[in-house]
């Protein structure tokens, strides 16, 4: 029996396996083609003779296009995303025009596929790593285009820096400056237990506590307050004879929706991250948890002026380090060797050093 599979895809719902079944074909051109502005060209020039009748050049076109690891973030009309996570039909993602020198805003289609060759890591100087296909182009300093494979120790990448921002996506500014605090100085406690009530039966006991050190009465006092404004809970400020003074509530709801942006029970330090919520956000949240991360965590020289923030965990860094660049600022991240308890442990350090950053104060320039 002969089967047409035409019509074996016309029966299929066409929602579940091809959005656009067009793109499939050999005739199909898409509306753009980004970063192959001088081989659009090449083909032009190769191709231009036949408008005029005459006989053109053999042209063959072959090759893989680069990738990119889908946790890779990439800058949206919508904050920094995953690239696997971007939706083409709500996402612009910003490019770089090699012609007028300014950015853009242009349509996206991620197409997943199975890499069986393996991932090339590169690591710039400011911090900044690239997972990306060997084939991937990266673009130079001189505006040229390499392959990652090609690149060479010393050579410079165009880095993204003060870039523009349609997002305006909101969440309360009081609940941007709690997850600045968590990250910072905060820490998740939960303890389950059977317990027995007043009628001697027993039951399941989950006891979540939010709390948060610091010896600033005035951060203490701010994150009392946002937690009042923010939920029905009684934070207490709490000042110990042998122990950091700090904020303390015992609530369920504050704790849950803690980790649901990514805040962990217990230990923390190496593991935590920029909330996605935050990188989705709109440049003033963004600002506003910044202000409270480095309010906690962040240093100031007297001698250099130099801003420095500590922490073990490299990929809260590197996001950081995003959404200053963002903002226009530079930063660098270095790995640093710490000491606790007679044990040496990775750490790493980034710092924002340059009279250019240096003239306005950090929180102000935020602001």
């Amino acid at each position: 029996m002969v089967v047409k599979l035409g019509k074996i895809f016309d029966s299929v719902n066409e929602n579940f396996i091809f959005k656009d079944k067009s793109i499939l074909q050999s005739n199909y051109t898409p509306e753009t083609i980004p970063h192959r502005d001088k081989e659009i060209e090449q083909i032009a020039e190769i191709l231009a003779p036949s408008l005029k009748g005459e006989r053109t050049s053999n042209l063959f076109v072959y090759g893989k296009t680069g990738c990119i690891s889908g946790e890779s973030l990439v800058y949206t009309t919508n904050g920094w995303k995953k690239i696997k996570e971007v939706n083409p039909e709500i996402d612009l993602i910003l490019s770089f025009d090699e012609i007028t020198k300014k950015y853009e805003w242009s349509s996206f289609i991620f197409l997943k596929y199975q890499n069986q060759n393996q991932l090339l890591k590169i690591v710039l100087d400011n911090g900044f790593e690239l997972v990306v296909t060997k084939d991937h182009p990266l673009m130079l300093s001189d505006l040229s285009w390499k392959k990652s494979d090609k690149l060479k120790e010393g050579q410079e990448l165009v880095v993204g820096f003060d870039l523009p921002s349609l997002n305006k996506k909101e969440i309360p500014l009081a609940f941007a400056r709690i997850l600045g605090f968590a990250i910072a100085d905060g820490s998740l406690n939960r303890r389950k237990r059977r317990i027995k009530d007043s009628k001697g039966y027993w039951y399941n006991s989950d006891k979540q506590r939010f709390r948060f050190f610091n010896e600033e009465q005035e951060l203490l006092n701010l994150v009392q307050r946002d937690l009042l404004s923010l939920y029905e809970c009684s934070p207490q400020i709490i000042y110990p004879k042998n122990r950091c003074t700090h904020v303390n509530v015992i609530s369920q709801s504050i704790c849950n929706s803690l980790v649901e942006c990514g805040i962990p029970f217990g230990k923390k330090s190496a593991i935590v991250e920029v909330p996605s919520i935050i990188l989705e956000s709109s440049s003033v949240i963004q600002r506003e948890f910044l202000n409270a991360l480095f309010s906690c965590d962040g240093t100031v020289s007297q001698q250099t002026y130099q801003i420095e923030y500590y922490s073990n965990s490299k990929k809260l860094l590197q996001q950081v380090s995003f959404l200053l660049y963002q903002e226009g600022i530079f930063c660098k991240i270095r790995e640093k060797k710490a000491k606790c308890n007679g044990k040496f442990f990775n750490s790493f350090r980034l710092y924002i050093n340059g009279q250019e950053n240096n003239k306005i104060p950090l929180q102000n320039r935020l602001l």
